[in-house]
């Protein structure tokens, strides 16, 4: 088949060989074979170069026209009240003279001809263009609606201006939820204020929607009660009771808000056999709960067992565990409650000259552990003992048991005899005039420490009650009040 190329000089197609680039059919060629037009003639004029004000070619203007237009632009820097150059395009941009003229910082104006003129030595003016901007008559919205004219800066410089903005104002009356007229400018439309106008609704710390004055809540209860929802409350693993307690939302791990979960991990370690350190040895006890049995008793804690007896009975025999929140668990061999677990509360008391003091208090058998040594002084099943201990070799107490009287064997020097032991629950107490007063109504404090009839310094706590051991105090005594 025959091929064709465009000759663009003239627009006509001619034949070439086969496999000619560009080559098409001649239908093909005809279509689309054009003369190419000829580029336009460079331009032959003048144009302003903008960066420099001279006259360059390649534009359209006339030599003459050019250099009248491209004179150079100047704009006032009123940071110093001087012209600089600028560009053409530049907002304010004039000639030199006229920014000269109108770039001086002496223009004042005078209120009373609303005229800029030049100002006297020493005078501090403005540029001509501020100067005439600020000298003009000024409006000031009155409070019977009407713009009143004024000199300059003293209101709003355009009375149009001025009567658009003076107009009724309303502001709501917080007590009567009314919208009341007020001076123009100083309140709002009438719209606006009864929008606003209404009882609002606050969130408080209960997570609880509460009426309040306009603008200082939500404008409607059902928008409040929609933001006022308590968020989810985190638990966290409390080590010395082991229960997950309630902590504030949000709060960092370990605390979640999945209380299953909490409590998946919250389990107290299993009781380790025998008592805590402080409770091994041997004490000698007195019962204080209310409507105690007249006694002395001694307790004696083993490594991994206690036995307490009296004159005359084994009260109680068993085997000894502390748990994790340093409960005592006693599991009863011996007595009227063998077979049960009993739980138990020590509290130390403090040391003495030769005596350790302190207080155990048992719950009921089969029940938790006392909460507190006073809430088990009142609570049904449970007992409290009073007991000190030897801390020191000149002190030895001694087992009293099959009948023998009660006694406590203190044996010093060689030539000290033993002593009986004071009979006196209160003694114990004597680490603070609080304790002491709340331990027992008998119990008393005295300001200065106690002397008993056989001659023992006891503490500043005593007790009167029938049977407890007589004493002197040669201080002042109450069992009311610490004021002493």
């Amino acid at each position: 088949a025959k091929v064709y190329l465009c000759d663009y000089s003239n627009g006509t197609c001619h034949e070439v060989p086969p496999g000619t680039a560009n080559s098409s059919s001649l239908l093909v060629c005809n279509q689309t074979c054009h003369v190419t037009p000829a580029p336009p003639t460079p331009p032959s004029g003048w144009k302003c170069e903008l960066s420099t004000f001279t006259c360059v070619m390649g534009g359209t203007e006339s030599e003459d026209d050019c250099k009248k237009a491209c004179l150079g632009f100047y704009v006032c820097d009123q940071s110093n009240y001087t012209c600089i150059p600028a560009n053409a395009s530049t907002p304010g941009a004039t000639s030199k003279q006229d920014c000269e003229d109108n770039c001086a910082a002496d223009w004042v104006c005078d209120a009373e001809k609303l005229q800029c003129g030049q100002a006297a030595p020493g005078q501090n003016g403005t540029t001509k263009a501020l100067c005439e901007a600020y000298c003009v008559t000024s409006y000031t919205c009155q409070d019977n609606l009407t713009c009143t004219a004024g000199p300059p800066g003293s209101g709003i410089p355009n009375e149009t201006l001025c009567e658009q903005v003076c107009v009724p104002s309303y502001q709501c009356d917080a007590k009567t939820l009314q919208c009341n007229p007020v001076a123009p400018s100083k309140g709002t439309s009438l719209d606006r204020c009864q929008l606003g106008c209404v009882t609002n609704y606050f969130c408080n710390t209960s997570w609880q929607c509460v009426a309040v004055p306009p603008g200082q809540g939500y404008r409607n209860m059902t928008a409040c009660e929609q933001n006022c929802q308590e968020p989810p409350p985190y638990y966290q693993c409390n080590y010395d009771t082991y229960q997950c307690d309630q902590v504030p939302a949000g709060s960092p791990p370990p605390a979640t808000p999945n209380k299953t979960e909490c409590e998946q991990i919250c389990i107290m370690p299993p009781p380790t056999p025998g008592p805590p350190s402080n409770l091994k040895g041997l004490w000698r006890a007195l019962y204080v709960q209310n409507n105690y049995t007249m006694g002395e008793y001694d307790i004696f804690f083993g490594d991994t067992n206690v036995t307490i007896v009296s004159q005359t009975a084994v009260i109680l025999q068993g085997d000894v565990k502390t748990a994790a929140d340093e409960t005592v668990e006693i599991s009863v061999t011996v007595g009227k409650d063998s077979g049960s677990v009993v739980k138990a509360l020590f509290q130390a008391q403090g040391d003495g000259a030769e005596t350790t003091y302190g207080e155990f208090a048992l719950g009921a058998p089969g029940g938790p552990a006392p909460a507190s040594i006073s809430t088990a002084m009142t609570s049904a099943g449970s007992q409290v003992f009073v007991m000190a201990k030897c801390l020191s070799q000149s002190c030895s107490f001694q087992m009293e048991y099959n009948a023998l009287t009660g006694r406590v064997a203190r044996t010093q020097q060689a030539a000290h005899v033993a002593k009986p032991a004071v009979n006196d629950p209160c003694m114990i107490h004597g680490t603070s005039c609080e304790a002491c007063l709340a331990a027992a109504p008998y119990c008393g404090w005295c300001s200065t420490k106690v002397t008993y009839q056989d001659g023992t310094v006891g503490t500043n706590c005593a007790g009167t009650a029938l049977g407890i051991e007589p004493f002197i105090c040669d201080g002042t005594y109450s069992t009311a009040t610490c004021q002493i």
